[in-house]
């Protein structure tokens, strides 16, 4: 209860597990006497899934683009993608299977063990509410784990602040 860091505190040994994402692998890894092993979160509710998010490059459209510009931006796109194992040293899932696939990402230590958990993520819903409904979702699930509300309570006020939030 009450951690101020919780990266700190498992680096530390005053953690013994941490539910976190992919990107603290390269953290822990450069952690000296740190022993770990990522794992993909345990199955629950009988499905497997796993919550994802993503870095997305998007290419605004312009009427009056400059044709080199956009060229080039696509190039960097291909690029950036293409070389994915690089972008995976940080513990990131690369979005090209033939980056997953590669030789250099295989040899990263670790990554291996959770890159399958990209076949079954579910990725948030596209709304103006999404970010609202995880700090209601992540305020009130501290609650139930720091006794200040039962599961119950707290669902019941999950329930009523997300509905006051997509009503408005």
């Amino acid at each position: 209860m009450n951690l101020a860091d919780f990266y700190s505190d498992f680096q530390t040994g005053n953690a013994a597990v941490m539910a976190t994402g992919v990107w603290a692998t390269g953290i822990w890894e450069k952690t000296d006497g740190l022993e770990f092993t990522p794992m993909p979160f345990p199955n629950m509710f009988g499905q497997k899934a796993a919550w994802a998010s993503s870095h997305t490059f998007v290419l605004p459209f312009y009427s009056n683009a400059d044709e080199e510009v956009l060229k080039g931006a696509v190039e960097f796109m291909k690029f950036a993608t293409d070389n994915g194992a690089m972008w995976a040293k940080a513990g990131h899932i690369p979005a090209k299977d033939t980056v997953v696939e590669s030789k250099e990402f295989k040899e990263l230590p670790y990554r291996s063990d959770y890159a399958q958990v990209a076949d079954y993520v579910k990725v948030v819903d596209k709304t103006v509410h999404a970010r609202g409904i995880q700090d209601i979702m992540i305020r009130n699930l501290d609650r139930i784990w720091t006794n200040e509300a039962t599961p119950e309570e707290a669902f019941k006020t999950i329930e009523q602040e997300v509905t006051e939030l997509i009503s408005n």
